[in-house]
Protein backbone atom coordinates (compact mmCIF):
# COMPACT_ATOMS: atom_id res chain seq x y z
CA UNK A 1 0.00 0.00 0.00
CA UNK A 2 2.88 2.25 0.32
CA UNK A 3 4.39 1.51 -3.03
CA UNK A 4 1.16 2.08 -4.27
CA UNK A 5 1.00 5.81 -2.10
CA UNK A 6 4.39 6.62 -3.64
CA UNK A 7 3.50 5.78 -6.86
CA UNK A 8 0.21 7.90 -7.74
CA UNK A 9 0.73 10.88 -5.10
CA UNK A 10 4.32 11.21 -5.37
CA UNK A 11 4.77 11.89 -8.65
CA UNK A 12 6.61 15.14 -8.21
CA UNK A 13 9.21 14.12 -5.56
CA UNK A 14 12.10 11.79 -6.03
CA UNK A 15 11.35 8.23 -5.26
CA UNK A 16 14.22 7.89 -3.09
CA UNK A 17 12.79 10.77 -1.14
CA UNK A 18 9.56 9.09 -0.56
CA UNK A 19 11.03 6.19 0.45
CA UNK A 20 13.23 7.28 2.93
CA UNK A 21 10.39 9.58 4.30
CA UNK A 22 8.13 6.59 4.34
CA UNK A 23 10.22 4.14 5.99
CA UNK A 24 9.95 1.87 2.73
CA UNK A 25 12.32 0.39 0.71
CA UNK A 26 13.74 2.09 -2.38
CA UNK A 27 14.48 -1.12 -4.27
CA UNK A 28 11.64 -2.95 -3.09
CA UNK A 29 9.14 -0.15 -5.15
CA UNK A 30 11.29 -0.61 -7.72
CA UNK A 31 10.77 -4.14 -7.61
CA UNK A 32 7.00 -3.79 -7.05
CA UNK A 33 7.04 -1.72 -10.19
CA UNK A 34 8.37 -4.36 -12.45
CA UNK A 35 6.05 -6.77 -10.61
CA UNK A 36 3.10 -5.59 -9.30
CA UNK A 37 0.66 -7.41 -6.81
CA UNK A 38 -1.27 -9.94 -8.70
CA UNK A 39 -4.85 -10.39 -8.44
CA UNK A 40 -3.97 -13.78 -7.22
CA UNK A 41 -1.81 -12.66 -4.41
CA UNK A 42 -4.65 -10.16 -3.19
CA UNK A 43 -7.24 -13.43 -3.16
CA UNK A 44 -4.44 -15.17 -0.87
CA UNK A 45 -4.50 -11.96 1.65
CA UNK A 46 -7.77 -11.68 2.14
CA UNK A 47 -8.10 -15.38 3.15
CA UNK A 48 -5.19 -15.05 5.14
CA UNK A 49 -6.89 -12.24 6.69
CA UNK A 50 -10.14 -13.71 6.99
CA UNK A 51 -9.32 -15.98 10.04
CA UNK A 52 -6.16 -14.98 11.93
CA UNK A 53 -7.38 -17.61 14.68
CA UNK A 54 -6.83 -20.65 11.86
CA UNK A 55 -3.26 -21.11 13.11
CA UNK A 56 -4.54 -21.71 16.74
CA UNK A 57 -7.06 -23.39 15.83
CA UNK A 58 -5.02 -25.96 13.50
CA UNK A 59 -2.49 -26.71 16.61
CA UNK A 60 -5.49 -27.13 19.21
CA UNK A 61 -6.38 -29.66 16.77
CA UNK A 62 -3.07 -31.41 15.91
CA UNK A 63 -2.83 -31.71 20.29
CA UNK A 64 -6.28 -33.53 20.28
CA UNK A 65 -5.19 -35.99 17.52
CA UNK A 66 -2.31 -36.99 19.86
CA UNK A 67 -4.29 -37.21 22.67
CA UNK A 68 -6.91 -39.32 21.18
CA UNK A 69 -4.02 -41.29 19.58
CA UNK A 70 -1.89 -41.86 22.71
CA UNK A 71 -5.84 -43.54 24.12
CA UNK A 72 -6.22 -40.43 26.50
CA UNK A 73 -9.52 -39.34 25.62
CA UNK A 74 -11.36 -35.91 25.23
CA UNK A 75 -12.31 -36.45 28.81
CA UNK A 76 -8.97 -36.18 30.04
CA UNK A 77 -8.00 -33.01 28.68
CA UNK A 78 -7.54 -31.14 31.58
CA UNK A 79 -9.06 -27.11 31.12
CA UNK A 80 -6.71 -24.58 29.91
CA UNK A 81 -4.25 -27.33 28.47
CA UNK A 82 -4.87 -25.63 24.78
CA UNK A 83 -3.73 -22.14 26.26
CA UNK A 84 -0.36 -23.68 26.64
CA UNK A 85 -0.08 -24.14 22.98
CA UNK A 86 -0.38 -20.12 22.14
CA UNK A 87 2.70 -18.51 21.51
Amino acid sequence: MTYIFIARVCTDLPVSTCCRVMKASTSGFYAWQANPVTGKDLADAALTNTNPGARGASRQMALRVQLHASGRGPGSIPDGAFGACRR
